[in-house]
């Protein structure tokens, strides 16, 4: 009888995840975008392009994201092996898969943090999170990074609930990933030191323990930047570091919340997080603030809206813990309200979102495009 519960709670687990993930993947590809759509977009394909024929590793914008540019290269060539030359295609399409994998990384680390019903909530508003849908539709490197410190966030946690310090190293690589797949976004250890210090497990050695996690971290991040520092010297630390961006405060990116989430959106964070602290869920509603606030600052100054996805996620998680914090027949309720804010927020988007799977929106891209690919072969 035992076996049998077990077997069917796995079975569910394992529907719930195919279900987030087939909901995530098909709105991503209905708005794939059928170009290169922007500078940096094109600037990956040409550098994996270049990198596919020359055999040496070129970097985007010629000191980042070497990671990005090994996977767009790797998508391009799969889909050349099923006939279909265009570079941007596939390249499009690598965002779309690992936007989709983003939604179960991201559910997995919010049933750590609360529940599975509260996770499933927050990832369905994830699902239909408009900035979200759009860095998934076309080729980049910050929702490849997103995965990479989902995942590393995802084994801090086993590591911080279950004492597994295996997982922390695991957390260092997939960080040193991330970092790789873009280095902005290596200030994500930020928000993972505080969950670090403020776990429940005790060590006499912990700094030297979190030594050897920035070690792991430095390394694995090393072995893609390495040819990089090689050729150019230690100088170029210069130029990686000014990506960050860090305590860079723009008055028009605070309010590009608003107009992500609008009035309602940002209220129900607020009694997201108020939640929290009723429930006396301290530490985690401070999480939350730290996440949120190292990439608002670390990504005020780029302007676009897409790129304050990476601090809207963790306010996502606020929303969700209120709205899947009903039980019995009102989580259904809850449920359905998840569904209507989701494809509220999604249809406020909806337009761009069409516009921008048509057409690339920045003049010059198509030329430059064949040009560089000229220059390639």
């Amino acid at each position: 009888m035992e076996n049998k519960i077990k077997h069917s709670i796995s079975a569910k687990r394992v529907f719930t995840l195919v279900i987030l993930f087939a909901l995530a993947f098909s709105v991503r590809f209905a708005f794939v975008s059928r170009s290169t759509f922007n500078h940096e977009s094109l600037d990956l394909i040409v550098s994996a392009q270049k990198t596919s024929v020359s055999g040496i590793l070129h970097y985007a914008r010629g000191v980042d994201s070497p990671l990005a540019v090994l996977c767009t290269g790797f998508f391009i060539d799969l889909f050349k092996s099923f006939g279909i030359a265009d570079p941007s295609l596939g390249a499009n399409f690598m965002s779309v898969f690992f936007g989709s994998v983003s939604i179960i990384l991201f559910f997995l680390c919010v049933e750590k943090l609360l529940d599975t019903k509260k996770a499933f909530i927050s990832a369905l508003l994830l699902s239909f999170f408009g900035p979200h849908i759009e860095v998934s539709t076309f080729a980049n490197s910050l929702i490849l990074s997103m995965c990479g410190y989902l995942a590393s966030l995802l084994c801090m946690l086993i590591f911080k609930n279950n004492n597994r310090k295996s997982f922390l190293y695991f957390s260092a690589v997939f960080l040193g990933l991330s970092a790789a797949a873009r280095f902005a976004d290596l200030v994500m250890i930020l928000p993972l030191a505080y969950l670090f210090f403020y776990s429940k497990a005790s060590f006499s050695r912990r700094p030297l323990l979190f030594c050897r996690f920035l070690l792991v971290v430095l390394l694995t991040a090393g072995l893609y930047y390495f040819l990089l520092f090689y050729e150019k010297g230690i100088s170029v630390i210069t130029p990686l570091l000014s990506r960050m961006k860090f305590l860079s405060s723009q008055n028009s990116a605070w309010m590009g919340l608003l107009d992500i989430f609008m009035p309602e959106g940002l209220i129900l964070v607020s009694v997201g997080l108020s939640y929290m602290l009723l429930k006396n869920n301290i530490r985690l509603c401070i999480f939350i603030i730290i996440w949120f606030l190292v990439f608002q600052f670390s990504y005020s100054a780029f302007g676009a809206s897409r790129f304050l996805v990476a601090a809207c996620v963790p306010l996502i998680i606020a929303q969700g813990s209120f709205i899947g914090g009903f039980r019995s027949r009102m989580f259904y309720v809850s449920a359905l309200l998840a569904c209507i804010i989701g494809l509220g927020g999604f249809l406020r988007f909806y337009d761009l979102l069409e516009l921008k799977r048509r057409y690339p929106l920045e003049i010059g891209t198509a030329s430059e495009y064949v040009m560089e690919m000229e220059s390639v072969r």
